[in-house]
């Protein structure tokens, strides 16, 4: 985007202070604050007169109030400044500017937050940047665009009132198109700020939400903003991480309110889990199942059938949980894993009782443990392959997910689940329309966990 990068400045009405959210969880004194480029601004089709930033369904998502203007505002739990045309090196070399700059904004924030008393509550932030780095005529390298995102998250962490933030991935585009090398850089970036998050305990990273598609009905005709649609599905989609941390903030000022003493689980429904960071040094001591199909047993390829020469994540889960890798484990792996060749979610949902492969056969072991604090689903990858109505296939196979997770959830020994999208791969790329199916289960999935708490 190449706009007029000036826009409006944050200011407060006189009844903001006095807003209630509905958010049970929410800090008593808190702000999410959403920066970036015209994605942020939400700007749709090029105009920069029509805007539907994700904040205002960001917002919707945990308050459950639609906010009634689309500019940048202090009051209310969620705010918003995104500046179009900008790149990472703009936004970077600007971090003081009182109108325009992260750094600026934040104290404009950190003002209005503090009140009399002297006491403060807590921002945190998301950043969606990037965009305009991969159109620029100077090319910059995935290792600048990457600096200069991690820059701007570890000067927001340096706030004192800037508690944590969360690393949205660049998303694709119609200008990617045709340009392998853009594509490229775009992949270094997103993979490094994954990596970065990894070893950072007060960044969170999430994964855009949708990917381009000619047709989309998330983006614009100019192939580059989102529509109104997917401002609101992008918004939407945060809504969880955004609200696992809120709750951290407000358990953390709760704890503060009893001398920084954790308690075991109480009424005000924060766990000692809560009261912590992401990240924990305490070693996990809980049981992990993962089921699936050959993404979930670690297959490479077709032609490799030995299970020995597999490298399942579930190895690799245990090692960030343990700090062992499975195979090193002389006790029974505290993540252990099952994937089925070939099925489809539609057969694991069929054989859910068949002895050894069954999804509740496997919870229902004896060999198992008497428990399993989360159950991994990953399946949908093979139903795509079937010939079929397009529309039946979709409708049918989130469906079939589903009710992979009521399965679980229905015997006692499962606490939760965690839903894995149907991941992207060179097949989807080649059928158009399949990748779309594929993320509008993954969408579906996305609805139906933020409806269940488990």
């Amino acid at each position: 985007p190449t706009a007029d990068k000036a826009g409006p400045i944050l200011e407060p009405t006189p009844a903001a202070k006095t807003q209630q959210s509905k958010f049970s969880e929410l800090p008593s004194r808190a702000k999410v604050f959403c920066y970036g480029d015209s994605l942020t601004a939400g700007v749709g089709d090029g105009d920069i007169q029509s805007f539907s930033p994700y904040s205002r369904y960001l917002e919707e998502a945990l308050t459950g109030q639609f906010p009634d203007t689309d500019r940048p505002r202090i009051e209310g739990l969620v705010s918003h400044k995104g500046l179009p045309g900008w790149t990472t090196e703009e936004m970077v070399a600007q971090w003081n500017d009182t109108q325009h700059g992260l750094g600026g904004q934040l104290d404009r924030i950190s003002t209005y937050l503090t009140d009399d008393s002297g006491d403060d509550g807590g921002i945190i932030v998301l950043i969606l940047a990037g965009t305009n780095d991969l159109r620029a005529e100077t090319r910059p390298s995935a290792e600048t665009i990457l600096g200069n995102i991690q820059a701007l998250h570890e000067a927001a962490l340096a706030h004192p009132m800037v508690k944590r933030t969360l690393a949205i991935n660049i998303p694709s585009g119609g200008f990617l198109v045709d340009s392998p090398s853009k594509k490229g850089v775009l992949r270094e970036v997103n993979e490094g700020l994954l990596a970065f998050t990894q070893s950072n305990p007060k960044v969170l990273h999430k994964r855009f939400p949708f990917r381009f598609r000619p047709h989309s009905p998330y983006f614009t005709s100019d192939r580059l903003h989102l529509s109104e649609k997917g401002y609101e599905v992008l918004g939407k989609s945060l809504a969880p991480s955004v609200k696992h941390l809120l709750k951290q903030l407000a358990c953390a000022e709760k704890a503060a309110k009893r001398n920084s003493q954790l308690v075991e689980a109480t009424a005000d429904g924060c766990d000692e889990e809560d009261y912590i960071p992401a990240i924990s040094d305490k070693p996990f001591n809980g049981n992990v199942f993962c089921y699936g199909d050959e993404h979930t047993a670690g297959a490479i390829s077709d032609e490799i059938i030995d299970e020995s020469l597999f490298t399942p994540y579930a190895t690799f889960l245990e090692k960030e949980l343990t700090g062992e890798l499975e195979a090193q484990s002389s006790t029974t792996p505290k993540v252990d894993h099952l994937g089925v060749h070939d099925w489809t979610a539609k057969k694991m949902l069929e054989k859910l009782n068949l002895e050894y492969v069954g999804l509740l056969s496997r919870i229902d072991d004896p060999s198992s443990p008497s428990s399993f604090d989360v159950v991994i689903i990953m399946a949908g990858t093979n139903d795509l392959f079937v010939e079929s109505d397009a529309t039946t296939i979709e409708k049918e196979l989130l469906q079939n997910i589903i009710g992979l997770h009521e399965a679980a959830l229905s015997n006692p020994k499962v606490k939760a689940t965690i839903a894995v999208d149907i991941p992207p791969s060179g097949y989807l790329e080649d059928h158009p329309i399949k990748d779309t199916m594929a993320q509008n289960v993954n969408l579906g999935l996305l609805e139906y966990a933020q409806s269940n708490p488990r």
